[in-house]
C-alpha cells in the first residue's frame, strides 16, 4: 500500500524543502491525463554492472568505485556481510550528463533472523556519497535516495519499507522516524529472504520519479508492481549513481547482482554522447 506523501507533522523548514524537491503523484485519472509519449531508451554501459564477469583481475569493477566493506566478485557485489556495524557502497566514477534516466537494480537481502538491519539505498546525487550514516552513504546529499529500510526504528510496524527522500544538500536524514517525516513517497514491501532476487526499476523522466518493484516471488523480469511516484521533482542535471548498505546491531547480507542504467530521450531528441 503506497503512502503518497510525508506526514503533516513535518516541521516548517523541512516541509518547505520537500515541497521544493517534488510533490507526490496524483491518483486515478488526474495522474494519467495528458500522459507524455514513451521515451526512447539507450543502455549506458559506463554506468552499469552485472555478472558473470563483473570484476577485473585486480578486483575492481569497471567504471565504478567501491568503498567500505563492499566486496565485488564475479557474479555480484556484496555491499555488506551479515556482521554487525558494516558499511559499504559502490559509485559510478564519472557523472552522468543525460537529463533523464532509468535504472534497473537486482539485489538480495538475506539474514538468519526474522528481523534484519539496517537496509540498502539506491542513489542519484551531485557528489559521490562514499561513506556516511545514511545506509552506509553520506548525509546531506544533493539529489535523491531510494531507501529499502529493514529495521523499524520508530516502532510503527511499517518496515521493511521503501521510501523516496529528496535533499538539496542541507537536510539531515531522520533515522529515528525511519525518514517518515521527510518521505516524498513510500510503500511497504518485505524485500528480505525472498526465493528470487528482488528487482527494482527507477525511472526519472520529465521531472517525474517512479519506483516499481518485483517482490522476488517470481523469476519473471517484467513482473513489476507500483511502489511510489513523485512529480515535479528537480534533480541535479549531472550526478553519480550509487548503491550503499549498512548493518547495525542486527545484520543482513546485502548483495547487488546488477545495476543497469539507461538514458531516456524524449521523442525527436538525440541521445547525449558520453
Amino acid at each position: 500500500i503506497a503512502r503518497s506523501s510525508a506526514k503533516m507533522a513535518v516541521p516548517l523548514a523541512p516541509l518547505v524543502l520537500l515541497l521544493a524537491l517534488g510533490r507526490p503523484a496524483l491518483s486515478g485519472a488526474q495522474a494519467t491525463e495528458g500522459a507524455a509519449a514513451a521515451p526512447h531508451r539507450r543502455f549506458e554501459y559506463k554506468y552499469s554492472f552485472k555478472g558473470p564477469h563483473l570484476v577485473q583481475a585486480d578486483g575492481t569493477v569497471p567504471f565504478w568505485v567501491h568503498t567500505g566493506n563492499a566486496i565485488p566478485s564475479a557474479d555480484q557485489i556484496r555491499i555488506t556481510t551479515s556482521l554487525k556495524s558494516q558499511k559499504g557502497s559502490v559509485w559510478t566514477k564519472t557523472k552522468s550528463i543525460f537529463e533523464y534516466w532509468e535504472v534497473e537494480v537486482t539485489f538480495r537481502v538475506t539474514g538468519r533472523g526474522r528481523i534484519g538491519a539496517d537496509g540498502l539505498a539506491i542513489w542519484f546525487t551531485e557528489e559521490q556519497g562514499l561513506e556516511g550514516p545514511v545506509f552506509g552513504a553520506a548525509d546531506e546529499w544533493n539529489g535523491v535516495g531510494i531507501f529499502f529500510d529493514s529495521f523499524d526504528n520508530d516502532g510503527k510496524k511499517n518496515n521493511p519499507g521503501v521510501i523516496v527522500v529528496g535533499n538539496n544538500g542541507k537536510l539531515q536524514y531522520d533515522h529515528q522516524n525511519d525518514g517518515s517525516t521527510q518521505a516524498l513517497a513510500s510503500c511497504q514491501r518485505d524485500f528480505r529472504n525472498k526465493p528470487y532476487p528482488v528487482r527494482v526499476k527507477i525511472t526519472y523522466y520529465q521531472k517525474t520519479l517512479t519506483v516499481l518493484i518485483n517482490n522476488g516471488f517470481t523469476p519473471d523480469k517484467e513482473d513489476y508492481e507500483f511502489c511510489a511516484k513523485v512529480e515535479d521533482m528537480v534533480l541535479p542535471s549531472q550526478g553519480y549513481f550509487g548503491i550503499s548498505a549498512a548493518t547495525g546491531g542486527l545484520a543482513d547480507d546485502h548483495d547487488v547482482l546488477s545495476f543497469l542504467t539507461f538514458q531516456l530521450m524524449e521523442p525527436g531528441k538525440e541521445a547525449v554522447s558520453l
